[in-house]
């Protein structure tokens, strides 16, 4: 049985939270940009520090008109939360910094089934190649 954990806080609140949740055999996700090195270094760290694995899923949108139209149409449906205007993820993507690291990116502008076979075939694979009975995994997305 799977049994997962997902977050979406900040850098400050996520790692005692999740680092709780990997001590406890649970696998955490968590749903964040991560747009600079510093923050993909402290997940990393996180997982290597309980000995767990460490798996990258990053979605990207390169039909930059689609992506627009994604930014501009989205409803929250959390109170009081505000998604960011397609002027600042303009801004914001202007800060981030390329990745290098080993990981699955996910056209979304595919079919969900196509990015859900890749990511059973990702996530298979990875856990074939572990010993470690829990993981850490960071699903990164360049869209804000």
């Amino acid at each position: 049985m799977l049994r997962a954990v997902a977050f979406s806080q900040g850098r400050t609140e996520r790692t005692p939270n999740a680092e709780n949740h990997l001590r406890r055999g649970l696998t955490v996700i968590a749903d964040a940009v991560n747009p600079v090195s510093e923050a993909r270094a402290g997940w990393r760290g996180l997982a290597a520090s309980v000995g767990c694995d460490h798996l990258v899923i990053e979605t990207v949108c390169p039909d930059r008109d689609e992506h627009r139209r994604r930014v501009a149409e989205r409803v929250s449906d959390l109170p009081g939360w505000v998604y960011p205007t397609w002027t600042e993820v303009q801004q914001r993507a202007v800060l981030y910094e390329p990745r290098t690291d080993d990981r699955l990116t996910l056209d979304t502008t595919r079919p969900a089934e196509v990015s859900y076979q890749e990511l059973m075939a990702f996530v298979g694979y990875r856990k074939r190649c572990s010993t470690c009975s829990s993981t850490s995994s960071t699903t990164e997305s360049t869209a804000a």
